[in-house]
């Protein structure tokens, strides 16, 4: 029978929960490890009976999801996945042979001593290693999704989403490469490549407007109108009349002919008769 028991806490202190198989289970070989730590206390004293009071978590609380790393040997890889985060899962490619090694994933607020991310920030969040180094791998590949509620709440351009790597030397922003691999009904999921573990953050870029589509659509030159005004005087063109065609009457050109004819017969035989009196 498993009885239930009060333990006191105070500020600073962490309080882990992790899933055990067995009694041998520690948080570091658990499946599923949550860490809270405790940054403010409230509620009365305690009213007697020995229990303490239930501390009141601030909204600020710190959670921790700790992982334990399956055994990777040299040149191989292995995922660690997350329900609960906005990373889904971390796939580890090893340079070295990896044993008893874990990941944590801590969210957090932004730091107040370090730069802006560039654009609009969606998340934070902070990945440690225990017996884990950066000369342990040759890259890390990192998937996590972010909420359609945000990109639309946002206007944020979905091809603008991008993983951030905080450098603590040069204290700015590396923009990791970051490819889109699917989505669902309410989450975007991308992925982005690293070679060591930092500060993280996610973020997207507002929408921006084709102003130049804009104007043109503005600016468009409408057609002019027609003006009413009085109507031009018409000029008169001159119609030149065809010349007049003489018609000669059929019943002339009849009559005409044979007196041609007639007439040309006639001066034949006058010229035959006046040829003869002339040789006698």
């Amino acid at each position: 029978m498993v009885g239930a028991h009060g333990y006191p806490v105070n500020v600073g202190d962490e309080v882990i929960w992790y899933f055990a198989k067995s009694m041998d289970t520690t948080p570091l070989t658990s499946s599923r490890v949550f860490k809270i730590k405790i940054v403010s206390s409230g509620g009365g004293p305690s009213g007697g009976g020995g229990i303490s009071p239930t501390p009141t978590l601030a909204p600020t609380q710190v959670v921790e999801v700790v992982k334990e790393i399956e055994p990777i040997e040299a040149g191989e890889n292995a995922s660690v996945t997350f329900d609960t985060l906005n990373v889904t899962r971390i796939r580890i490619n090893a340079n070295n042979t990896i044993r008893n090694a874990s990941i944590v994933i801590q969210p957090i607020e932004k730091p107040v001593n370090i730069t802006n991310v560039p654009g609009i920030p969606y998340c934070y969040f902070k990945i440690t290693t225990s017996n884990l180094t950066d000369t342990d791998i040759t890259s890390a590949t990192i998937e996590f999704k972010v909420n359609k509620t945000w990109i639309n709440e946002r206007n944020i351009d979905e091809a603008t989403i991008t993983l951030n790597k905080y450098s603590d030397i040069n204290n700015n922003w590396s923009v990791l490469p970051t490819l889109k691999i699917e989505e669902d009904n309410t989450s975007f999921y991308f992925e982005s490549e690293t070679q060591s573990f930092s500060l993280f953050a996610i973020s997207g870029e507002e929408k921006t407007v084709d102003l130049a589509t804009e104007a043109g659509a503005e600016t468009e030159t409408p057609m002019p109108e027609a003006i009413a005004g009085p109507s031009p005087t018409p000029i008169p063109i001159p119609i030149h009349a065809p010349a007049p065609v003489t018609i000669i009457p059929m019943f002339l050109i009849l009559i005409v002919i044979p007196v041609i004819v007639l007439a040309g017969m006639i001066i034949v035989v006058l010229r035959r008769k006046w040829g003869r009196k002339r040789r006698y």
